[in-house]
């Protein structure tokens, strides 16, 4: 399986588990972080929104998303964060097969945690 169109992107080779970070400072869309997360989701089919809050990062309210959907047939399981500051849209997308979604979203929590939009005023 091969992983584009991020800034930054990782896979776990053993499970197909990805992590993706990505900033957009060109195709700026002035949409609230709802339908910013939702079009992260486009294509995919039996989505299902589980949880969704505020969470504060770089001086800004971020929201944090954990859904379902299936990619070409086959399911997965998402954590997704998504941010607006200074005209760009950052987004760290976590996607992992179900049954390992809690053993493998440690490290999209840790990326989370050391996230820091550069020039924030925390």
């Amino acid at each position: 399986m091969r992983v584009s169109g991020a800034d930054l992107a990782y896979m776990h080779d053993r499970d197909g588990s990805t992590l993706l970070v990505n900033a957009d400072c060109e195709s700026i869309q002035d949409a609230p972080l709802a339908a910013l997360t939702f079009h992260l989701l486009i294509g995919m089919t039996e989505q299902k929104v589980i949880e969704q809050k505020s969470v504060p990062n770089s001086g800004r309210e971020g929201l944090l998303t954990i859904a379902e959907a299936n990619i070409d047939g086959v399911k997965r399981k998402f954590k997704i964060f998504v941010l607006k500051k200074d005209y760009c849209i950052y987004d760290i997308v976590f996607a992992s097969p179900p049954k390992l979604f809690e053993e493998n979203s440690a490290a999209f929590d840790s990326m989370l945690k050391g996230f820091n939009v550069p020039g924030a005023k925390l």
